[in-house]
């Protein structure tokens, strides 16, 4: 399958969660997601913490049916550089912005053949912190703009988090890859979607807004 996350492409004061945010990341609802969320963009001087990060997480309820989640991956600032260009520029905004962690989260589906030809098979939230809102917005468009270089077209989404840019872009293979980037406070999300026939574009940004605590324009149900 084409790839979901800038890593795969190859081009790609302190806060501190409140107490029971683990719990809430491991069984996460719409109204305890929006507390996380809630407490991590204050933001501060040091940005958010990986455990921080990682209480952001989605849960399995705001997937598409199908899909499971994998192990959590958590990326070094040695190797975010190395995604976004492995280059001295790279290396030196990371420093600049404030880079504080980033966590992983992939859900993919354990048979595709059992789904739909345009379901959408695989989704990957990929989430960094950075030293203040700001320096979050700058990331997103350095960010993005690895994947505009390999030929993504800039797709309008409306109004999710306080900065996005969604991505889309036609495999080889047939499918459809989507990235969609919001900026909310410290932090940066990256949601990646991909459909082997279909778009996968309305369960990315169905995601995105069960995440930011925007839970009544969820739609599940898969693109036609």
């Amino acid at each position: 399958t084409a790839p979901a996350n800038e890593e795969d492409d190859e081009a790609e004061g302190t806060t501190t969660v409140n107490e029971g945010a683990e719990e809430a990341a491991a069984a996460p609802t719409e109204a305890s997601l929006t507390d996380v969320v809630g407490e991590v963009v204050r933001g501060g001087d040091s940005g958010p913490t990986e455990d921080d990060l990682r209480a952001l997480l989605p849960g399995q309820e705001v997937m598409p049916d199908g899909l499971t989640a994998g192990e959590d991956v958590a990326r070094t600032q040695a190797e975010v550089a190395a995604a976004i260009g492995g280059n001295r520029e790279a290396e030196t905004n990371l420093q600049t912005w404030g880079w504080s962690g980033n966590v992983e989260r992939s859900f993919t589906a354990a048979d595709p053949a059992a789904l739909a030809p345009d379901a959408t098979t695989d989704i990957t939230v990929s989430l960094h912190g950075f030293a203040d809102e700001a320096a979050a917005a700058e990331a997103l468009v350095y960010f993005s703009d690895v994947l505009v270089g390999l030929g993504y077209e800039e797709v309008e989404v409306g109004d999710i988090g306080s900065t996005n840019r969604l991505l889309i872009m036609p495999q080889e293979d047939g499918g459809t890859t989507a990235a969609l980037y919001v900026q909310e406070g410290p932090v940066l999300y990256r949601i990646g979607g991909y459909s082997p026939g279909g778009d996968p574009t309305t369960n990315v940004v169905n995601v995105a807004q069960a995440m930011l605590g925007d839970p009544g324009l969820i739609i599940l149900d898969e693109p036609t």
